[in-house]
């Protein structure tokens, strides 16, 4: 198989609410639009920023994605 990403989805707003966690195969790109299904509907974001941390290898990384809610 391949290694995934573990990210959390975070509204980009002034209280970063969090949305899920996410696992992609490879990161999107600011910009790109992504769907998620949450308690049987599904929610579509666009990708505003994303924050990376590279950890070491007790913490491993930390991906957090801020996204702008575009509609159901």
């Amino acid at each position: 198989m391949g290694e995934y990403f573990e990210c959390e989805l975070r509204l980009n707003g002034e209280y970063e609410t969090k949305i899920t966690t996410v696992n992609f195969r490879l990161l999107p790109r600011i910009g790109e639009h992504i769907s998620t299904k949450l308690d049987g509907i599904t929610h579509q974001f666009k990708i505003t920023d994303i924050w990376h941390w590279v950890g070491d290898k007790m913490t491993g990384h930390e991906i957090i994605i801020y996204v702008n809610h575009t509609g159901k």
